[in-house]
């Protein structure tokens, strides 16, 4: 059967727009100009600015605040991958091995720029002095630059198709860090049971995740159960997070209190690795997935990119205000 010669332009183009479609999920097929390397690799530079920033406050004032340990921790790791970063993107070529380790960079500085926020916003509460309040303003600030940055350069790059088996690998790990630091320090309070029974709840879940995932290609992974699924592990996760608060406020002896600090820290890696995830199924599919979007534009895509003239301070740290950690710090023992 003979096909018009419309028909057959039109069926060539199809097929071409379908290929090409299924290619992108199967690797980077994308390249990069020389003006877009030229653009990560002066984002990799001003996030290199933005850890030294970060660096001086901390040393200034919060080498002894909770959390400290934790913050210097992931500053000094993004400012390792970004000066790295800064040093590959200059003479980069244009090729799919490049787009590979760019997205694995971005991948860790996403995450890392949510630990650092997050863990800001914690070391906020054991602030005493006027100067300290400054510098954690500053922080702050400097922290949601951090992040802004980090999204500007994930925006030159696709898809990562690996990375729901392998940050849910990622995602298993930080959770059994959290249980393991519950056993080592919280056993035998108020909440313990019900905490144990949680932790080996999320746990399992974290694990039946993963084996949903495991060496599967993106298009064979059930997207809409890994979605539900990562719905359900953060609700669960936020839910631990109160537990732990509630311990604290109820009392612990001073030696197991670095429990709830270093259990806090695990949780923001927990945390890290959901948004990730998160990022990642909706950058492969905004229009899909309604729910997921919906929730990961509001809560990650639109609170990066905010008036810098408005004042958000209480909306950007929900737990200082949402469980009064003013009211109530002159419990917790400082170190």
């Amino acid at each position: 059967m003979n096909m018009s010669y419309d028909f057959k332009r039109c069926f060539i183009a199809v097929l071409t727009i379908v290929v090409c479609a299924s290619a992108s999920t199967e690797s980077y097929a994308q390249s990069l100009s020389n003006r877009d390397l030229r653009n990560i690799d002066e984002l990799a530079n001003r996030l290199i600015g933005y850890t030294e920033e970060l660096h001086d406050e901390f040393h200034h004032h919060f080498e002894r605040v909770r959390h400290a340990e934790k913050l210097d921790s992931d500053v000094t790791r993004l400012e390792e991958i970004a000066k790295e970063l800064h040093a590959f993107a200059q003479d980069a070529p244009s090729a799919e091995a490049t787009i590979k380790r760019l997205r694995a960079d971005a991948n860790e500085l996403l995450q890392l720029s949510w630990q650092i926020e997050r863990t800001v916003a914690l070391a906020e509460s054991w602030v005493r002095t006027s100067d300290e309040r400054r510098g954690i303003a500053h922080m702050r600030d400097v922290s949601r630059e951090v992040v802004r940055t980090v999204f500007r350069i994930d925006d030159y790059l696709p898809v990562d198709t690996d990375v729901i088996d392998g940050q849910l690998a990622r995602l298993e790990n930080a959770v059994k860090v959290l249980h393991d630091e519950f056993h080592e320090h919280l056993e035998g309070y108020e909440v313990s049971r019900h905490l144990d029974e949680d932790l080996e709840s999320l746990e399992k879940s974290v694990e039946h995740m993963h084996d949903l995932a495991h060496n599967k290609h993106w298009e064979n992974i059930d997207l809409p159960h890994i979605v539900h699924d990562i719905h359900d592990v953060k609700d669960a996760t936020q839910h631990i997070e109160e537990l732990f608060i509630r311990q604290a406020r109820i009392g612990v002896r001073t030696r197991d209190f670095v429990g709830i600090e270093h259990s806090r820290d695990a949780i923001s890696d927990v945390l890290a690795s959901i948004r990730l995830l998160e990022h990642m199924i909706d950058k492969a599919d905004p229009r899909g997935h309604t729910t997921l979007h919906r929730r990961v534009h509001r809560d990650i895509h639109d609170r990066y990119h905010v008036d810098p003239h408005h004042d958000d301070h209480q909306s950007s740290d929900p737990e200082r205000y949402r469980y009064g950690y003013d009211s109530h710090r002159a419990q917790y023992p400082r170190h």
